[in-house]
């Protein structure tokens, strides 16, 4: 082999080390806050996740009994990861072992969803790949490595990023399905589909994803392929529907729990839901995406998406799954940040792929050229350091947690006090007090609230009058005898540069940050 050939061939073996070296970044980069809020577990959604696991191990079975979102592949991923660390560390099942350290187990259940996390990424840089005559791969791995609510959620135990991850994976083999035309693709595509729905209901929407590329090739054929088009929907939905049946049986067995399930996810009322309607709820979310990314990231998703249309490759088409999404989510009567993430593949693949064209647009003019490199450094830094940041706020001391030292400082305990959800006594529990006598305490001295549930309804006070007034009044005759409050979240690049000097500070001299994060906590002694 000549000299050309190797370096050709070692030019080949060496290209995965960019995917894996993205990997360690987006990984490092969510690592960081795991252990949000420990010695408290303070996310209200965990609970659901592992108290069923903890059940499974110990009747030895994959049948949670619970399929609200359905989460059959966290549960699955993690019922094998718990069980084997139980086994290696404490000798004995997860089920059993769990109570002798909970949060070794909840650490490492958020470890794995992490590393799926981190995963998306690494997918996204190979879609880059995919589209001829344009390479946007770096660019839509970093945007996706970074981007805030991506590493929010890569640290719960929830369905979310897991749910993101499969939706990327479908577009992937979809896109290889349609550059090479070999059936592998398209069933590996049907199989995330499944997966994806498997995880999370919407997820079926997915197979949008999957459809598209169908008509692609039907569209290819000279005449349009209906035939084909048919055959390939009903082929590829039975290997949806098989998948789905083959991953989690349980499902079908329990159809009139699933079916309950379906209607409470698409519920339309919740303490603090404010019932935007369809338009108000897609507003939401586009407001959800321009705080996270910021409106020059916006303005490249529409350069991208101008050059998708002109460009006039089919291909482009599912890049616009995230589009449906948006529009099928927009439909229900509830609204969260999480339900976004999904839907965020469009704008953030699309901006990844303007900001290449405005690059290979202005590169040529010298002067211009200087002055996008200035400008490309100085948006990648602020939005590299925006994500980095959204992860080092979680690594902040609780407030719940300093509260807790407080009330066992001043003998405040569960018998002597009355807590709302939220609070140090009741940390991940959404609980009100409102049929608490304060006029009559008993045995009660303290009153413990939190702003994650006073807050709701002050967010509404024509709607909340009476559970506003009876805040109002609890006040009035109570003294507060301490509040502990979040620090202001870092938001201008200078002050984001100040968190990240005091936790490379703090890590380096295995000190605590004197940062806070979590909700108000406010303490009250009665008369």
């Amino acid at each position: 082999m000549d000299k050309s050939a190797r370096r050709s061939a070692n030019s080949k073996s060496a290209i995965w080390l960019i995917p894996f070296g993205i990997f360690l970044i987006a990984l490092a980069v969510r690592v960081i806050g795991l252990k949000f809020s420990f010695p408290l577990l303070t996310h209200h959604d965990e609970q659901y996740i592992m108290n069923p696991l903890i059940e499974m191990s110990r009747r030895h079975t994959l049948d949670s009994g619970k399929y609200n979102k359905p989460n059959q592949v966290l549960y699955t991923l993690l019922f094998g990861v718990l069980n084997l660390l139980s086994k290696l560390v404490f000798h004995k099942n997860f089920g059993w072992a769990y109570d002798e350290n909970p949060l070794f187990f909840y650490f490492y259940a958020r470890l794995s969803v992490a590393f799926i996390g981190a995963l998306v990424p690494v997918i996204s840089w190979k879609i880059g790949k995919l589209i001829k005559g344009i390479d946007f791969s770096i660019p839509a791995a970093f945007l996706t490595c970074f981007y805030p609510p991506f590493i929010i959620h890569s640290h719960y135990l929830s369905s979310d990023i897991i749910n993101t991850f499969f939706s990327f994976a479908v577009l992937m083999f979809c896109l290889l399905f349609l550059a090479e035309n070999k059936k592998v693709w398209l069933y590996l595509a049907c199989i995330c589909a499944a997966l994806n729905t498997m995880e999370k209901y919407p997820g079926i929407l997915s197979y949008g994803i999957i459809f598209a590329s169908l008509g692609i090739v039907a569209f290819r054929a000279k005449p349009f392929d209906w035939r084909g088009l048919l055959h390939g929907v009903l082929l590829t939905l039975a290997v949806v529907g098989l998948s789905m049946f083959l991953f989690a049986p349980h499902l079908f067995l329990n159809l009139p729990l699933v079916r309950d399930s379906l209607i409470n996810e698409a519920r339309s009322t919740h303490l603090g839901a404010d019932g935007l309607g369809w338009a108000g709820n897609m507003l939401f979310y586009a407001r959800v995406f321009i705080k996270a990314g910021g409106w020059i990231l916006a303005l490249f998703a529409v350069v991208g998406a101008v050059f998708s249309i002109l460009s006039k490759q089919p291909e482009w088409l599912l890049f616009y799954f995230g589009v449906g999404y948006w529009l099928a989510l927009s439909k229900l009567g509830l609204h969260w940040e999480r339900w976004s993430l999904p839907m965020m593949l469009s704008p953030l693949l699309l901006a990844a792929v303007g900001m290449v064209k405005v690059w290979e647009s202005l590169k040529s003019r010298r002067a211009i050229k200087f002055l996008m490199i200035v400008f490309s450094v100085g948006f990648l830094c602020v939005y590299a350091l925006n994500g980095l940041t959204t992860s080092i706020v979680m690594s902040w001391v609780d407030t719940r947690v300093q509260a807790l030292q407080y009330v066992t400082k001043n003998g405040i305990t569960e018998e002597n006090s009355v807590s709302e959800g939220y609070t140090p006594f009741q940390p991940r529990t959404v609980k009100t007090i409102f049929d608490f006598d304060f006029a009559n305490p008993g045995q009660i001295r303290y009153v413990i609230l939190s702003s994650n549930m006073y807050g709701r309804f002050e967010a509404e006070p024509e709607r909340y009058k009476t559970e506003n007034d009876y805040y109002a009044n609890l006040r009035s005759s109570a003294v507060k005898i301490a509040e502990f409050s979040p620090s202001q979240k870092p938001v201008k690049p200078i002050v984001q540069l100040t968190v990240l000097y005091d936790y490379l500070s703090n890590l380096f001299k295995r000190t605590r940050s004197s940062y806070t994060t979590g909700p108000t906590i406010q303490i009250f002694q009665l008369p």
